[in-house]
């Protein structure tokens, strides 16, 4: 569920725009593609969430692309933390790509545009490209390459790729200025020809996001491009590849920026806090319309959001303390329970409505939603232990109950050692909570258990 506060930030001050679901492309795909040299931020979750919402509202397809092309700012763990973060907010893809797994596509593609006259090899140095840069910042220019390679005649280029000179591949861009029409800013138009001929494909056979994207964006069906305002000035390149390549472009709509606390204050209207908090992600998809998004950027208050976090928590524990709306709750962690844990859930005796009750009073105070009760904290009060219990780990601390010493050194060896057999947690909440909260059938099955194993 998403806080009502936080749905109002989203969809503040909506305006209507039309053809948005309007392509040359059969069905409705659209795709999340965040490069992994960082952990996901909330822009690039707020960017997740209206593709997903726009995908679900038509029936179609939402994808999940992970860039990671740029290898020397790779972030370790961050794929992983994306995918997680998607997981954690409910919006799962329905299918997963990685780039680097797709080099041979850009490669051939970038092979074609050099065959057609519409690329070219760039046999200039780091060093000469850092100096151009440099050069364009004391005159007060727009950076950009100077398109000297552009003009290299046919045996020079063949005396240099014969010599073992490094290379680039970059695209001629078509010189003038060119337009098209984004279904939040509307009809755009600048000259992407004045940075110069932007690179394809990098002197160590990766691709830049410029053909990348357009690559992964056609052979995936993209039919519409949710993306970063930031975007915005870059998609007349894309789109002259699109036309060179003889491709149907995606519709486009670029988002505004999600500003933080250095912007404008939140005004009041941006969600009243007394009101319901929570909205289901099913009724987000259905309010959901991409060509109603402004073009200013959204702001945010992160102690805002802390406090939605708290008035959920209150919301919550004023639904599982009304027996009515503590049963509906009981009936949706149940369902997740089966959804999400499966084979794992293997004790259907004790997970019940009572225990699942007792549960959900035990924990009112410590989570905003009944899906946190899922994650990887929490699990030893819905699923069997017993996979996760190692023999000899169990064994050596239970070995050290056998001590007669009366100290607080044994006590704390002794409650680890229980806390070990009742939840498969080293650390985590005291005995005396588990024995509560399980109950005495429950706990005296678990020390069985651990006993046996």
């Amino acid at each position: 569920m998403f806080p009502r506060g936080v749905r109002n930030l989203l969809f503040r001050n909506l305006r209507v725009l039309h053809r948005s679901a309007c392509t040359g492309h059969a069905e409705v795909r659209v795709r999340f593609a965040p490069s992994p040299t960082g952990f996901l931020h909330l822009g690039g979750l707020r960017t997740a969430l209206y593709n997903f919402l726009f995908a679900k509202q038509h029936q179609g397809s939402f994808i999940l692309r992970l860039e990671d092309t740029d290898r020397k700012r790779m972030v370790p763990g961050a794929a992983e933390d994306i995918q997680e973060s998607l997981k954690w907010a409910g919006l799962s893809p329905d299918e997963i790509y990685v780039q680097s797994e797709r080099l041979h596509l850009y490669t051939e593609v970038a092979d074609s545009l050099l065959s057609s006259g519409h690329a070219y090899h760039c046999f200039c140095s780091t060093e000469r490209l850092e100096m151009l840069k440099k050069e364009s910042q004391r005159t007060g220019q727009v950076p950009g390459y100077d398109n000297r390679c552009r003009h290299l005649l046919p045996e020079q280029v063949s005396r240099h790729l014969s010599e073992g000179l490094p290379s680039a591949i970059r695209f001629r861009l078509n010189p003038g200025r060119e337009s098209f029409y984004d279904d939040v800013f509307g009809q755009m138009e600048n000259t992407p020809s004045r940075e110069g001929d932007p690179v394809l494909l990098k002197n160590d056979g990766f691709p830049t996001y410029t053909l990348a994207s357009v690559v992964d964006d056609h052979q995936m069906r993209i039919s519409h491009v949710l993306r970063g305002e930031e975007w915005l000035a870059s998609t007349t390149k894309h789109l002259q590849l699109y036309h060179a390549l003889d491709w149907v472009p995606p519709r486009y709509a670029h988002l505004p920026l999600l500003l933080g606390q250095g912007g404008r204050k939140l005004s009041k209207r941006d969600g009243d806090l007394n009101k319901r908090m929570g909205r289901r992600l099913e009724e987000l998809i259905s309010e959901f319309n991409v060509s109603r998004i402004v073009t200013h950027s959204a702001l945010l208050e992160l102690d805002k959001l802390n406090l939605y976090s708290r008035s959920r928590m209150v919301h919550l524990t004023q639904s599982i303390e009304d027996p009515k709306e503590c049963m509906l709750l009981c009936e949706e962690l149940m369902e997740l329970l089966h959804q999400t844990l499966g084979s794992r859930m293997t004790e259907k005796d004790f997970v019940n409505r009572e225990y699942l009750q007792r549960v959900l009073h035990m924990y009112k105070s410590r989570v905003y939603s009944v899906q946190q009760l899922l994650d990887d904290k929490h699990t030893y009060l819905l699923a069997s232990t017993t996979s996760f219990v190692s023999h000899e780990d169990l064994n050596a601390k239970l070995s050290q109950l056998c001590s007669k010493s009366e100290d607080m050194k044994a006590y704390s060896r002794a409650m680890k050692a229980l806390r070990l057999a009742l939840s498969a947690l080293k650390q985590g909440p005291s005995v005396a909570e588990l024995l509560l909260v399980l109950g005495e059938q429950e706990a005296c099955v678990r020390l069985q258990r651990a006993l046996e194993h």
